[in-house]
């Protein structure tokens, strides 16, 4: 079945969107305490301000978000360090649970809500894995078109 190249990386971000959003709300609705209802999201609710100052800045400030993709790769690749780090520490006859439920913890999910973003990391790692075989096959044969002695570039 021929399919479009990067839609099951995009039905990957798309779960974890979805986990990571419900998520979010749910911290934010848990904690706002505005007018109206406790816990009730209303109008004019403060928003935290998310802005970060440039490093050589004039006072100005740069305020556009960080991309979603960029956000849920990130947050996977995390899991994925998380997990291989707490395998470690297994291997060496210490406990690893805290490092594995880290970013659990960090989110508030439960066991099984943690179980679809550790999915989504281990097939994320072999789409990467795969994909960095070809872009490396793909510099190797470049690089045999280059001559040995070419100085062009030094």
């Amino acid at each position: 079945m021929n399919s479009i190249p990067g839609s099951r990386v995009l039905g990957l971000f798309s779960v974890v969107a979805f986990l990571l959003v419900s998520a979010l709300l749910g911290n934010a609705v848990a904690q706002s305490s505005t007018a109206g209802t406790p816990g009730q999201l209303t109008p004019g609710s403060p928003v935290p301000n998310r802005s970060v100052p440039l490093p050589a800045g004039g006072g100005t400030e740069y305020s556009a978000p960080t991309p979603l993709p960029y956000l849920y790769y990130d947050v996977l690749m995390d899991q994925i360090h998380l997990d291989e780090a707490a395998a470690e520490h297994e291997k060496q006859g210490k406990d690893g649970t805290w490092l594995r439920n880290h970013l659990q913890e960090n989110l508030r999910f439960n066991a099984t809500e943690m179980e679809y973003v550790r999915r989504a990391a281990g097939r994320m790692k072999k789409e990467t894995e795969a994909l960095d075989e070809k872009t490396n096959a793909m510099i190797a044969e470049y690089r045999k078109l280059i001559p040995k002695d070419c100085t062009a570039w030094s």
